[in-house]
């Protein structure tokens, strides 16, 4: 996850975050993210929280498998 850069859009405004480190406060993990509009200044993120939003597990959702019988030709 570090070095990559992710687009959010919020309230119609495209925003581009991008983790550059890592580090663990309080027994969790976090990731300082800088946002592109405003260089320079980082912010902790949850890193599960992160992961979560922006990790997807390879596997098309929303597909509903095919139940019903191939006729025979």
């Amino acid at each position: 996850m570090i070095g990559q850069t992710f687009t959010i859009s919020q309230n119609k405004v495209i925003r581009r975050l991008r983790v550059l480190s890592e580090f663990f406060q309080y027994g969790r993990r976090f990731y300082d993210v800088e946002d592109t509009s405003e260089p320079g200044v980082t912010t902790p993120f949850v890193a599960d929280d992160f992961d979560k939003r922006f990790k997807s597990s390879g596997k098309v959702t929303g597909r509903r498998p095919f139940n019903g019988r191939y006729r025979k030709r």
